[in-house]
């Protein structure tokens, strides 16, 4: 069992976060609630096989992707695929912390690509407590190319297939490649515990693997319609 307002612990990225999804007995799902203070940042990545998700709950957030800056308002989510297409970094640029909510998959081996360092980072298993090996690594120090290449140069980031959606209250559904996301609020005065009536919940529904894990929050979303950029574009959000 988790909860997002379980106390925050400082990661090895040195920001204060939450871990959600093992607490909570999911198997191939991560999710970590991060609060970044004014000035806090998460480092410029991709990974190669793990697509992520990204929910601002609160603030507002400076995102990073290969196209370059942009804000992202409260209630905003976005997709980031797996490979190069996937890069991203994000930053609090604010005066006032920022609660981010991060979503992945949790397959190992996991490959972590940071383009600014040319360094890779992996270890062999998705959940923490299952991992044996890991390690960060300096590309131009590889002993030689491998798999045949002829080179052993990280693949650069590429413009994003990402989308920018403003959280919707009544069962709407974003759509990143590999998962689906539902995201629902409960009607005051509906059935249930009272505590619970007029939440909103996230659900989390893979493809394949066809399992779901909810997160239920009383966070008030700051729109009531989903919005999408164009595939293939990044779109600009004016304060």
């Amino acid at each position: 069992m988790s909860n997002l307002n379980d106390a925050l612990e400082v990661t090895a990225d040195g920001v204060h976060a939450v871990r959600l999804a093992e607490p909570a007995g999911a198997e191939h799902l991560g999710a970590s609630l991060y609060e970044l203070q004014p000035g806090e940042e998460m480092v410029f990545h991709y990974h190669v096989q793990r697509e992520e998700l990204l929910i601002v709950l609160e603030g507002r957030l400076s995102l990073r992707t290969a196209t370059g800056w942009e804000e992202l308002r409260e209630g905003e989510v976005v997709a980031f695929p797996r490979g190069e297409h996937g890069a991203h970094g994000y930053r609090n640029d604010g005066d006032e912390p920022v609660r981010v909510l991060m979503i992945s998959e949790m397959d190992g081996p996991n490959i972590s690509v940071y383009p600014d360092t040319n360094q890779i980072g992996v270890f062999d298993a998705g959940q923490r407590a299952q991992r044996r090996f890991g390690a960060l690594f300096n590309v131009a120090d590889a002993v030689a190319d491998y798999g045949g290449l002829g080179r052993a140069k990280i693949v650069p980031p590429a413009p994003g297939r990402h989308r920018v959606v403003i959280i919707a209250r009544h069962g709407r559904r974003v759509g990143p490649r590999h998962c689906y996301v539902i995201v629902a609020r409960q009607r005051p005065g509906s059935g249930g515990d009272r505590a619970a009536r007029g939440a909103s919940y996230v659900a989390l529904t893979g493809r394949k693997a066809l399992r779901k894990s909810v997160i239920a929050s009383r966070t008030r979303w700051s729109r009531t319609r989903s919005q999408w950029s164009r595939p293939g574009k990044s779109r600009s959000l004016e304060p």
